[in-house]
């Protein structure tokens, strides 16, 4: 059976450790991939996701509006609508708002 959700039905996920808003599109409870998961992040203006690591996912970001910037390993690029990030297991890295809108990211984590 399908798995069916309009984001309007979708309650945040706690991320106590992280800032922003993160919504589950698919996690434990619908994933067919063990360990996968599907998140709609959503940061306001000056709020960061916080520095961390997926040791075990490759994890890739895609940013449906907004900007800010992708503090990479001590390293900071700017990002916006429509990029694309891949990040490889073992990185750190943080996401950050820097814009004057609501930054919102489509995050995949695929585990290895």
């Amino acid at each position: 059976m399908p798995y069916i959700v309009h984001r309007n039905d979708l309650k945040p996920s706690p991320a106590v450790e992280r800032g922003g808003q993160r919504y589950d599109l698919l996690g434990q409870e619908t994933a067919r991939l063990a360990g996968a998961a599907f998140e709609l992040v959503s940061l306001d203006p000056g709020e960061s996701t916080g520095e961390h690591v997926h040791l075990d996912s490759e994890h890739y970001i895609f940013v449906l509006r907004g900007n800010g910037y992708l503090e990479l390993d001590g390293e900071s690029h700017p990002i916006a609508q429509n990029y694309v990030i891949c990040i490889e297991p073992g990185e750190k890295y943080a996401v950050r708002n820097t814009g004057e809108k609501v930054l919102e990211l489509l995050e995949f984590l695929i585990p290895m």
